[in-house]
């Protein structure tokens, strides 16, 4: 028996369980995505190859060194090799997040290192390096009654008139002392044995799989000892550089043959969407102050915002 999800506006059947996938309601009509385990195969006349990637048209070979080689083709199919001995979980991390993002890439969704959040039924997001505090924040405003959208990946649909961002895995990943630091239920956890030290939670859990328009993004920095200052506008070049910089899986951009689209996308996404640039000073002692400073952002400037994007149309 096949197992089905849904996640980024997608119905994602599989032949074996993915329990980080579990929890979002079903819905009709979504395009049918298929993940199997089996034989990767080999792409005849590749445009790029290297040690992690084999690209065709339309076709790519993922390989992550001890635990499995992934082939993503035409939007449609994962398949998944195991290599022996591999963590299962490990395995599906990277199923969930480069092998996902890169057939999200051929559909031609923009996937943003991010996490997002739904504040007024519009998306925040907080893109950043691994390690900028993006599920931290995210699993904060979560206890202050957000809804969270997705976790390390946002999806975003710029193809209709205002860009969206599609709900993805009702899970994120914390660092023990961050989910401690959170009151999470450490015994409701589950070990990700990834390198990163990362236990996985349940999100809360959501009862409709429609997008959300998005609204700003925040690239997260740190500086270690200067005073706090409001999030910085980006603009032109610099909000180019921050979208094209943080998208999940850009380096492979080019040997897909999709680095004109995406900068396309990129202008798109900027018509309606802001970009803001936050720095914050780093330690759990100045975090809360930090996030209620983020929060008193985008929530004093939203109406303002929103009433802007309606006389422009």
């Amino acid at each position: 028996m096949p197992f089905d999800y849904f996640a980024y506006g997608l119905r994602i059947r599989s032949d074996w369980e993915l329990p980080e996938f579990a929890g979002l309601p079903g819905a009709a009509g979504l395009p049918l995505v298929r993940v199997c385990r089996g034989s990767v195969g080999s792409i005849a006349s590749p445009r790029h190859e290297d040690l992690a990637s084999i690209v065709g048209d339309d076709d790519c070979i993922l390989t992550v060194p001890g635990v499995a080689r992934y082939r993503v083709r035409h939007g449609e199919d994962i398949i998944v090799e195991t290599i022996a001995g591999a963590d299962p979980a490990r395995l599906r991390v990277l199923l969930s997040g480069t092998a996902l993002s890169v057939l999200c890439l051929q559909r031609g969704l923009l996937p943003l290192h991010a996490g997002g959040i739904e504040a007024g039924r519009r998306t925040i997001a907080f893109a950043g390096r691994s390690g900028a505090g993006k599920s931290t924040l995210c699993a904060h405003f979560e206890n202050g009654g957000y809804a969270i959208l997705s976790d390390d990946v946002c999806m975003i649909d710029v193809r209709r008139e205002h860009s969206v961002v599609w709900p993805g895995p009702p899970r994120m990943r914390l660092r023990p002392d961050a989910a401690a630091m959170l009151e999470r239920d450490l015994a409701g956890a589950t070990a990700q044995n990834d390198g990163a030290e990362k236990l996985l939670f349940a999100t809360r859990p959501r009862s409709r799989l429609q997008p959300v328009p998005l609204e700003r993004i925040y690239v997260l920095g740190t500086d270690a000892v200067a005073a706090p200052t409001s999030p910085e506008p980006l603009s032109g070049t610099k909000a180019l550089e921050a979208l094209w910089s943080n998208t999940y899986c850009g380096s492979l951009l080019g040997p897909m043959g999709r680095a004109s689209q995406h900068f396309v996308q990129c202008l798109q996404l900027l018509r309606h969407v802001e970009v803001f640039g936050a720095s914050r000073r780093w330690g759990w002692h100045h975090f809360v102050d930090e996030a209620a400073r983020l929060e008193g952002h985008f929530g004093a400037a939203a109406i303002a915002h929103r009433a802007r994007v309606a006389a422009a149309g």
